[in-house]
């Protein structure tokens, strides 16, 4: 059995198939968010495109498909049990067209 290596770049083309949002545009709105430049974070997830982003990268700015979306109720329970242990989630909106009928726009979260 062989493997193919992992590769960010690779992961990141495959996930920005499936969204009617672009790469340049989710680190725009990151920047804008929560200021710094964003940084890919070197492990990509399935359903989400994640940066590092702020003057000293202290936030996460997560771009997940609309389908996929955070529960937001989670993430206060979360944060009520585990305290600081887990991060101050917020929903900031979306990004990409609705309209599209083949690809989903991405709901964009803020985690600190």
């Amino acid at each position: 059995m062989t493997y193919s290596e992992y590769s960010v770049e690779d992961e990141i083309f495959t996930f920005f198939r499936k969204t009617s949002a672009c790469r340049s545009e989710c680190d725009a709105r990151a920047e804008e968010l929560v200021g710094g430049t964003a940084t890919t974070i070197d492990v990509q997830g399935n359903c989400s495109y994640s940066v590092y982003a702020g003057p000293c990268l202290e936030h996460v700015v997560q771009f997940r498909l609309k389908s996929l979306k955070l529960d937001m109720r989670t993430a206060a329970l979360a944060r009520h049990v585990y305290g600081s242990y887990a991060p101050i989630d917020s929903f900031e909106g979306q990004v990409g067209d609705d309209e599209s009928k083949e690809n989903e726009p991405l709901y964009v979260y803020v985690m600190k």
